[in-house]
């Protein structure tokens, strides 16, 4: 990791279409509650003089899925460059463009404070639609020698049909 020989690849499915097919995030993170109040102590935040945080975003596909919540969501393919507490889903977020079943970072966090006090509900499926995060990691290599891949799984692939 020192020598950054580690490389990462996840797959994300987000709610919306973005502008954009593929988009670098250079902002760098901190833990909100240093920043302003919070009531999620994990809760990271886009923050100047935070550790630097870098992750590249591709647009693998757009497509349309009715739901409660909304229609139009993506696939994307996240590369993080640094690798920073919630990096991926914080830099989406601030995007507009969320992880599809985030609690946090999501549509409204007061959701996962919902979670930790009932559990998984009827509400929080209406607004969530899956009881975890829509993030996979896909790839991980190690130099050049060694790699590992993982199609994403069965849930999240049922999702995104």
């Amino acid at each position: 990791m020192q020598r950054r020989q580690l490389f990462k690849e996840y797959l994300a499915i987000v709610w919306g279409w973005p502008e954009w097919d593929c988009k670098i995030v250079d902002a760098p993170l901190d833990r909100q509650g240093k920043h302003q109040p919070s009531r999620i102590w994990l809760k990271q935040m886009i923050a100047p003089g935070g550790a630097p945080a870098l992750t590249c975003f591709e647009v693998e596909r757009r497509f349309v899925r009715p739901t409660p919540a909304g229609d139009q969501f993506s696939l994307l393919r996240a590369i993080p460059y640094t690798g920073r507490t919630h990096q991926i889903r914080v830099h989406l977020a601030s995007l507009g463009h969320p992880v599809v079943g985030d609690k946090i970072y999501g549509p409204d966090e007061q959701l996962y404070l919902d979670f930790i006090d009932k559990g998984w509900t009827p509400e929080l499926e209406q607004k969530l639609l899956l009881p975890r995060h829509a993030l996979h990691s896909a790839k991980l290599a190690v130099g050049r020698e060694r790699q590992w891949t993982s199609e994403l799984p069965p849930d999240l692939a049922r999702f995104g049909a």
